[in-house]
């Protein structure tokens, strides 16, 4: 599952999650770990919390243009959206060189 990042890219702690779902932090931090799996309806709040689909949120990452990322690029799509705006500019630039050649 995806929680750690999409909540890090959004600059909350876990305890602002938790409060906003209404589960203790020690919840919301086990389902960060993995140590525990969300049931649906509360799946559900975090996508929408998130203003995430649900297939994302799960680690299912789907783009209508390229179709379902395969497990091998996830952690490729997920250091993208780790980057600060200075780093990822520079990515873009590079990309953008790259479709040139």
């Amino acid at each position: 599952m995806n929680l750690r990042v999409i909540r890090k890219n959004m600059k909350l702690t876990q305890e602002q999650v938790a409060n906003e779902l209404g589960i203790p932090v020690s919840t919301y931090s086990n389902y960060e770990n993995g140590d525990i799996n969300p049931k649906i309806p509360t799946l559900v709040k975090l996508a929408d919390y998130f203003d995430i689909s649900l297939d994302y949120l799960c680690g299912r990452q789907f783009d209508n243009k390229i179709g379902y990322i395969p497990n091998e690029r996830k952690d490729a799509v997920n250091t993208l959206l780790e980057l600060d705006d200075i780093k990822f500019a520079k990515l873009q630039g590079y990309l953008s060189a790259l479709k040139e050649d």
